[in-house]
């Protein structure tokens, strides 16, 4: 099994958490590249369309904070995004609308080139080889380095692995929610596509959370393993072979434990023990 350093998500930095100001955010991120912290995990519609200028702001006041790599998702119009005349959300993974978020991203942060763009959502009425021949244009252009998908099924994966490589599909994964563990990891570990695993944790009023044979045997290896509840079951998503774990935290002390949960791997014993009690009965 392997051990890894999170990605660090940016959802909760600006307005829709932390609502961090420039010179807090550029500390929060030299705080998070001292725990070793490579990644950083950003999207258009962030902050209602606020976070990326935010994090260029933080760059500006610390331009080793550009060391950073960079992973992009564009594709999703919410009912607010500017220019959404229906005041719907909706999918738009055209070659005209990726561009436009490229370039502004791009602009946001001043830098040059992003490390991985990821469609958000799959557009029901995407085109999946205009769509590759986009992204090859844009790495061609030096503008981003690889190309990748989120919330992606295997059916969708494969029509656009068709077309061009893809680095990455991130995926909600937890002992929650393990569906991806049947078929988007297998098809993944397949084609040498990382898993990114976001929403780690268990939502504390979720049935699972409130089940006691559960709580019981997460405190149990909790204690042992020194870890906290959720650093136990942030350990069990990114003790998987093929997945790196996203953290969307703006706290410091939440991030400390994101690292230090990722940077060993439960025992295999262990790890099918927690899935047995998340499933309520063991292995058949």
């Amino acid at each position: 099994m392997n051990s890894q350093i999170p990605v660090l998500g940016t959802m909760r930095v600006g307005s829709w958490g932390a609502n961090f100001k420039a010179r807090e955010l550029a500390d929060y991120f030299l705080a998070a590249r001292e725990l070793g912290i490579e990644m950083l995990d950003l999207a258009d519609i962030y902050g209602d369309h606020q976070t990326n200028a935010l994090i260029g702001a933080a760059f500006a006041l610390e331009p080793a904070l550009k060391q950073f790599q960079l992973i992009f998702k564009a594709g999703i119009l919410m009912a607010q995004s500017p220019g959404n005349s229906v005041g719907l959300q909706y999918y738009n993974n055209s070659p005209s609308h990726l561009q436009l978020a490229l370039d502004q991203v791009l602009a946001q942060l001043q830098v040059d080139c992003i490390d991985q763009f990821l469609l958000h959502r799959v557009d029901l009425l995407w085109q999946t080889d205009a769509i590759a021949r986009w992204a090859e244009s844009q790495i061609k252009a030096g503008k981003i380095k690889r190309f990748g998908l989120s919330n992606a099924n295997v059916h969708q994966l494969d029509a656009m692995q068709s077309h061009i490589a893809l680095v990455s599909n991130q995926i909600e994964l937890s002992l929650a929610e393990r569906g991806a563990l049947l078929d988007v990891l297998p098809w993944c570990t397949k084609h040498h596509t990382v898993v990114q695993a976001y929403s780690p944790l268990i939502r504390a009023d979720s049935a699972l959370a409130t089940s006691e044979p559960f709580r019981l045997t997460c405190e149990q290896y909790a204690a042992q393993f020194e870890l906290s509840i959720e650093g136990l079951w942030q350990r069990w998503v990114a003790s998987i072979p093929g997945v790196q774990l996203i953290t969307g935290t703006a706290k410091l002390d939440r991030l400390q434990q994101a690292v230090l949960a990722a940077k060993q791997c439960l025992p295999r014993d262990v790890w099918y023990a927690l899935l047995s009690a998340a499933q309520g009965k063991g292995m058949a």
